[in-house]
């Protein structure tokens, strides 16, 4: 091929395409309703202003998002109108019967439409960037701003186009392709987009897309497999065209341009099927680790006294040892102990009393062969290094409910899903993970409200945590290098935060309370104290007063003096997760002495409206509005027709829900013959507490 006939040919036909005024009429009504949608949803300017989402990279998805709603149709419209042999007469007339190579006229055509289109997509993103600097009041995120140009506009034209002319050439028929093609594009919008977690989504608009400011994308490597997979058979089908042009016969001797087309149909196939098998081996390990909770939950369970974890994180790993005594409470001789670990773990050693001992193990099940009678403790003493597994969290939530990203999203923006984080800038490990060995798991899929639980003496010591900022349970004390933290009372559970925060800390009737801020977002701490000093439209309020009128809330309604010596206000990444369970009456972000808030307050008003209500509001609500997508919202009508639909929210139990800190969280009961009996105490208190209140 020559380039200089490819460029030729391009040149050509960029400005057939620029002449077009009906196209240049529709982008601009296009950036009109974009910029519209954008000011009146995520910015200052709007209505709803008070409740704008606050991570930066919603601006360029939302502006991404819209351009290729809007801009696919004029794309396969005018794609099968250049290619069709059916055209009118301009000035392609002299290229079109000129000798250049098929090959040459479709890659020609081909870039003329990358370049205008594409060109169209970096004038919009920076259109909205200039509204994002005026206008809204978070970070900019430039680099956002380029990966959504080049990892979801760009894949999502070349498949577009590539099918596109694909279509027209083999059927020939330029009316019956754009039915088909437009029947294929609102399917996919539409009705598909969600099918096999987004495979089958040419424009990326079902994938979790949105960047956190402390982790990162949330699928960065499942992101990149969908959207190589629509790149690639986007370029294997402009292959395939060239193939099947007609303009002028082919050479009969064409293996070179077959195998250039079939390596990219290849090179897709096999980026899709990775992504396609990479969920489907998530949802299968689920499957495996259930039917093994299952396996082991009749056989009677050790009681785990206290423990003592050493903890020492190595880049992306965790090297741990840990002392466990385990006590026979069951009545019965055990002629085992059953640990619980995530399967990811590696176990390098295990010692019982002091001496080494074998052991066998099938994923998160440690078999250790022991003999304990009724009443007797033993000593357990093991060494595991790796990383966390994921998969194991949550067994109990169903499937389809994991795979349903819509749930957790901002406007159209997918936020993704994360349960853990182990990395060498940022650790977040709660029991539900199994981070350390237990002798009951967490969660009983088989039953859910079979959930007896041990309360447990814990001790950890932290090593090699450099300048990071450590958050756990306890009484916190530093020794030379190490920071051990002891807890006062016997806990469900144990929590281990790792990260560059910033710290305020403020004692109110003899309780310590801590807000822990990500170092990026030290700004807030300036905006919650300016909310908190008077001002000539409304009296200040002091953290005090709002900390005593909250506590004393949380204590009326639960019946139940708060049992802890601290609290602790942790933020966490935007795609951390966790799901409210009835049995529980909390989610995991709820967990003794901490409460997990979003990233810069997303969601949750603190750090934008009335502090005292947003609080109230965040910890005392039974149930909570969650945004649905509607096109009446994303589109900014909300706004315009000055009315709030129902039908674009739906109501679900509040995540943050406090009061499982003083009931759930400091007692149980255990019984053998009703495993169920916990649950349902707990079930019997909340239903017949008279001073519930609802915020």
């Amino acid at each position: 091929m020559d380039i200089k006939n490819i460029n030729t040919i391009a040149f050509y036909n960029i400005r057939l395409l620029l002449r077009e005024k009906l196209l240049w009429f529709y982008t601009l009504g296009m950036y009109i309703v974009i910029l519209f949608a954008q000011l009146s949803n995520q910015s200052i300017l709007g209505r709803y202003s008070f409740c704008v989402a606050d991570f930066s990279s919603s601006v360029p998805f939302m502006n991404t998002f819209f351009f290729l709603i809007f801009q696919t149709l004029p794309l396969v419209i005018l794609s099968c109108h250049f290619l069709s042999k059916k055209r009118y007469v301009d000035s392609m007339e002299t290229v079109y019967y000129r000798p250049e190579s098929n090959a040459e006229y479709v890659c020609g055509v081909f870039i003329a439409f990358i370049s205008v289109f594409g060109g169209a997509a970096v004038l919009s993103l920076l259109m909205i960037m200039v509204m994002h600097l005026l206008f809204m009041p978070f970070p900019l995120g430039g680099i956002y701003y380029l990966f959504y140009l080049f990892l979801m506009v760009m894949p999502a034209l070349v498949f577009m186009l590539g099918l596109s002319f694909f279509v027209i050439t083999w059927l020939k028929n330029r009316v019956l392709s754009m039915i088909l093609l437009l029947g294929f594009l609102v399917s996919t919008i539409f009705y598909i987009s969600d099918y096999q977690f987004g495979l089958l989504d040419p424009l990326g608009l079902s994938l979790p897309s949105a960047f956190s400011r402390i982790t990162g994308h949330s699928d960065m490597l499942g992101y990149l497999l969908q959207r190589g997979a629509c790149f690639f058979l986007g370029l294997g089908f402009v292959g395939l065209t060239i193939l099947k042009f007609d303009r002028i016969p082919n050479r009969p001797c064409s293996r070179c341009k077959w195998i250039m087309a079939f390596f990219f149909l290849i090179m897709g196939v096999v980026c899709g099927s990775s992504f396609f098998f990479l969920r489907q081996d998530e949802f299968r390990e689920r499957l495996n680790y259930r039917s093994i909770y299952e396996k082991y939950s009749s056989y009677p369970k050790a009681y785990l006294e206290s423990q003592d974890i050493d903890y020492e994180q190595r880049e992306d790993e965790m090297f741990v040892n840990t002392k466990l005594v385990v006590r026979n409470c069951t009545g019965v001789e055990l002629d085992k102990v059953l640990l619980y670990l995530n399967p990811s773990l590696e176990v390098t050693s295990l010692f019982i009393n002091g001496t080494t001992s074998l052991y066998e193990r099938e994923k998160q099940v440690i078999d250790v062969p022991a003999r304990l009678s009724p009443g007797d403790s033993l000593l357990l003493e093991l060494s595991y290094k790796g990383q966390i597994d994921e998969r194991i969290c949550y067994l109990n939530v169903p499937d389809a409910e994991i795979a349903d990203t819509r749930e957790r999203m901002y406007l159209a923006c997918r936020l993704g899903k994360r349960y853990s984080y182990l990395r060498k800038d940022f650790t977040l490990l709660i029991p539900e993970v199994l981070w350390y060995p237990t002798t009951v798991p967490p969660e009983n899929p088989g039953s859910p409200y079979d959930n007896s639980r041990d309360f447990t003496r814990y001790s950890l010591r932290v090593r090699n945590y450099g300048k990071n900022k450590v958050i756990s349970q306890g009484m916190r004390m530093k020794k030379g290098d190490q920071l051990v933290f002891r807890n006062e009372s016997p806990l469900p559970g144990l929590t281990l935060n790792i990260g560059d925060y910033v710290t305020r800390q403020l004692i109110v009737d003899s309780v310590t309370y801590e807000l822990h801020v990500w170092r990026k977002h030290a700004s807030l701490l300036k905006l919650l104290n300016d909310r908190l000093l008077p001002s000539p439209v409304r009296e200040g309020t002091s953290a005090r007063s709002i900390i005593r009128g909250a506590r004393h809330v949380a204590e009326i309604s639960a019946g139940n003096k708060y049992p802890y010596k601290r609290f602790q206000f942790v933020e966490t990444p935007l795609d951390f997760t966790s799901y409210f369970r009835n049995e529980m009456k909390c989610s995991g972000f709820v967990q003794p002495e901490v409460l997990y808030f979003p990233e810069r307050g997303f969601g949750t008003k603190i750090f934008s409206s009335e502090v005292e209500v947003a609080v109230h509001l965040l910890l005392f609500r039974e149930e909570v509005w969650r945004n649905t997508f509607s096109w009446n919202k994303i589109l900014g009508w909300n706004m315009l027709w000055r009315k709030y639909r129902l039908e674009d929210v739906e109501c679900s139990k509040n995540p943050h829900l406090i009061y499982a800190q003083f009931n759930n969280q400091i007692s149980g009961i255990v019984s053998q013959t009703y495993p169920f009996l916990n649950s349902l105490m707990n079930l019997i208190i909340e239903d017949n507490n008279q001073t519930r209140i609802e915020a």
